[in-house]
């Protein structure tokens, strides 16, 4: 519990929405595809200029541009 207390919850803007249908598009015109969660994820991480860090790094490389850390 102690780490939610060191992070911020970001809610779902029109512009991440936005965002992760592009990514969603391009990634499926590649044959790819990810879980919505990881997708919505992935787009708020691109907008806010965050980073993502994460032990199942394998779901966000295919997300162009974005800054992946693995634990």
């Amino acid at each position: 519990m102690k780490l939610l207390n060191e992070i911020s919850v970001e809610p779902i803007t029109l512009p991440i929405a936005f965002r992760a249908g592009r990514i969603d598009d391009s990634l499926q015109a590649k044959g790819l595809t990810i879980a919505l969660g990881d997708l919505l994820i992935g787009a708020t991480a691109l907008e806010l200029s965050y980073a993502v860090v994460t032990h199942n790094a394998r779901h966000f490389q295919v997300i162009p541009n974005l800054d992946v850390k693995q634990l």
